[in-house]
């Protein structure tokens, strides 16, 4: 069975290697929130962040916590899982990350049918009490979409990679896409929960032509914090998050833990040294 996220030691790494150390008198880079979401279809891959392996075997229709980034351009690379890193990357893209702002990058299928990273700024105010915004994403191998919440038409014409917004009362409701123009459903319609105070990111994904189109949906309260992952297509609502997510949200605590454990063999070491070497000789 494949591995499902990083080892603990392997996240460590990566999270030390994130914080580069400014030179002497400059000012450290302020962070942007960059959360990835995987839209290929069957894909199982393997991503690189300038150059080093940021997840490793991360399924389809998953996504990851938002990670803290330092801010400016930096190169993402996918590759199959388990290929080299020296293979060729299926796909290789800038991403510009700006302090201070949350955004999900989503690597999916072009109108092309090639795998293309699109990257989406993620909106910061708050929602109204009771109510739920539903942000809906075209990003399958489709063409334009009409989208529909119930019976109320949320997105007109939509064309990959582009995005629409809305607000509606926190509830359960039936989402569902077709051709523009047409009554022909593109994918099976889901009940998805909208909960109060909540913005979902529906992302439509997969391909028209070879009939894999489904919805995957993440969801979270304005001030970032998780709230659920609302998996749909194949995978089912409400799925649980990869280890991927556990990996990411446990760094603040394997961080300090492993300085405290540093710590105190060091001055476990400094006692014994202290005290001279323990002798071997039996007699008295």
């Amino acid at each position: 069975m494949l591995s499902l996220g990083l080892t603990a030691m392997s996240a460590i790494f990566l999270a030390v290697s994130w914080a580069s150390t400014p030179t002497a008198g400059a000012a450290p880079a302020q962070p942007g929130g960059v959360r990835i979401v995987h839209g290929l279809r069957g894909v199982v891959a393997d991503v690189y962040f300038d150059g080093k392996l940021l997840l490793q075997t991360f399924r389809p229709e998953r996504n990851t916590s938002v990670l803290s980034v330092p801010a400016g351009t930096h190169q993402v690379d996918v590759r199959l899982a388990g290929q080299p890193s020296t293979s060729p990357a299926a796909l290789s893209s800038k991403l510009k990350v700006i302090a201070g702002q949350n955004e999900s990058a989503v690597v999916h299928l072009a109108p092309n049918g090639k795998p293309e990273l699109s990257v989406y700024p993620d909106p910061a105010s708050a929602v109204p009490g009771g109510q739920a915004r539903v942000i809906v994403r075209h990003t399958a191998e489709a063409p334009p979409i009409d989208v529909h919440v119930d019976a109320t038409r949320v997105a007109t014409a939509l064309a990959n990679p582009a995005q629409a917004a809305t607000q509606v009362k926190a509830g359960t409701y039936r989402v569902s896409v077709t051709k523009t123009g047409t009554q022909q459903e593109l994918a099976p319609a889901q009940a998805v929960p909208f909960a109060p105070g909540s913005t979902t990111d529906m992302y439509l994904i997969g391909s028209e032509s070879k009939s894999t189109l489904a919805w995957i949906a993440v969801q979270t309260v304005t001030a970032g914090r998780p709230l659920a992952q609302v998996q749909t297509g194949d995978s089912g609502l409400a799925a649980p998050r990869t280890r991927n997510d556990a990996l990411v949200r446990n760094l603040a605590v394997l961080l300090p833990l492993c300085s405290l454990a540093a710590v105190a063999g060091a001055l476990s070491r400094r006692r014994r040294t202290a005290s001279g070497p323990r002798s071997t000789d039996a007699r008295s």
